[in-house]
C-alpha cells in the first residue's frame, strides 16, 4: 500500500510532465535571511504563477504559506533536516521534523540533506536509512540532497556518484546532486544511479545564460531536472529566470528521460 502512496505523490510531483523544476528555499536556518528571502512567503507568492513543479522548504514557511499554495495547486516537499552554518558544526544536520508531520501537513515529499565526507556523516547516515523506513511507511517519497564535503574537489565525478549510490541504495526516490563540471561525467552519475537524478543549483552565478548552458548538458546527460534556488529567487528578475528555466527543462527533447 505504501508504494501506492509513493507513485501517486510522486505524481503530483511531476504533474504529467518528464522533468522537474524544483524551487528550494530551505536557506534560512542555514544561511539566515540572505538576499532574495528576505520575504521567503513574498517569493512564493510571485514564483507560484509560473506553476514548478514543487516548492521546497521547513515546516515555518509552510505554516505561514499553505493556504497560498493550496489556492494555486503546487506541490511541497518538507525539508527533514537542517544545520547553522555559523555555528560550530556547520556540516552537522540535524533532524527537525518528522515523516509523520509531512503527511499530516500534506506534503507531496521529505527532504533529506546528506553531506559525505563530514565528521558527522555516521550521523547523517543513520538518519537518512531511518527517515527512509519511515517514507516506506507512510507512503511518502524521499529525495535526497547528497553533496560531497571537505574534499579537495567536491566535484569529482567518482565522489559525487558514490553519494549518489549511498542515497539511492539507503531508500531515495529522487537524487540531487551536485553538477561535475563536464556533461560526459555528469552522464556517468546519471548512469550509476538507479533512480531520478536532478541537479544542484549552487551559488549565484555571474552570467545566467552559463547556468542555462550548465543545465542543458545535465538534461542531455539524462538528468531528471534541477532543484535551483539562488539562481532564480537571487536574480534581478526572479519570474524571468525561473520561466527560462521552466522553458528549457520541460521542453528538452533528447534520449530517454532516467527514471
Amino acid at each position: 500500500m505504501s508504494q501506492i502512496g509513493k507513485y501517486v505523490r510522486l505524481g503530483n510531483i511531476y504533474g504529467g510532465k518528464k522533468r522537474v523544476v524544483i524551487v528550494p528555499m530551505d536557506h534560512g536556518p542555514e544561511m539566515g535571511p540572505i538576499r532574495g528571502l528576505e520575504n521567503p512567503i513574498q517569493v512564493i507568492e510571485n514564483l507560484s504563477k509560473l506553476k514548478p513543479n514543487a516548492f521546497m522548504f521547513h515546516r515555518g514557511i509552510l505554516l505561514r504559506s499553505y493556504k497560498f499554495l493550496n489556492f494555486f495547486n503546487i506541490p511541497f516537499l518538507l525539508k527533514l533536516n537542517t544545520t547553522n552554518e555559523e555555528g560550530q558544526d556547520p556540516d552537522r544536520n540535524t533532524l527537525v521534523d518528522s515523516v509523520e508531520d509531512a503527511v499530516k501537513f500534506g506534503a507531496s515529499g521529505v527532504v533529506i540533506e546528506f553531506l559525505m565526507g563530514s565528521k558527522y556523516e555516521h550521523e547523517m547516515l543513520r538518519d537518512l536509512g531511518l527517515t527512509a523506513r519511515e517514507c516506506e511507511r507512510w507512503g511518502l517519497p524521499l529525495l535526497v540532497m547528497a553533496y560531497p564535503t571537505g574534499f579537495e574537489n567536491n566535484y569529482d565525478v567518482k565522489l559525487v556518484k558514490h553519494a549518489a549510490r549511498i542515497a539511492s541504495e539507503l531508500g531515495a526516490d529522487i537524487v540531487k546532486l551536485p553538477y561535475t563540471g563536464l556533461k560526459e561525467s555528469f552522464r556517468e552519475v546519471v548512469e550509476i544511479c538507479p533512480v531520478p537524478v536532478i541537479m544542484a543549483g549552487g551559488t549565484k552565478t555571474e552570467n545566467f545564460s552559463d547556468l542555462l548552458r550548465v543545465v542543458e548538458n545535465v538534461l542531455e546527460a539524462g538528468a531528471a531536472g534541477t532543484m535551483i534556488g539562488r539562481n532564480i529567487w537571487q536574480a534581478d528578475n526572479p519570474g524571468k529566470a525561473l520561466e527560462a528555466i521552466e522553458e528549457l527543462v520541460w521542453n528538452y527533447e533528447s534520449k530517454e528521460v532516467k527514471s
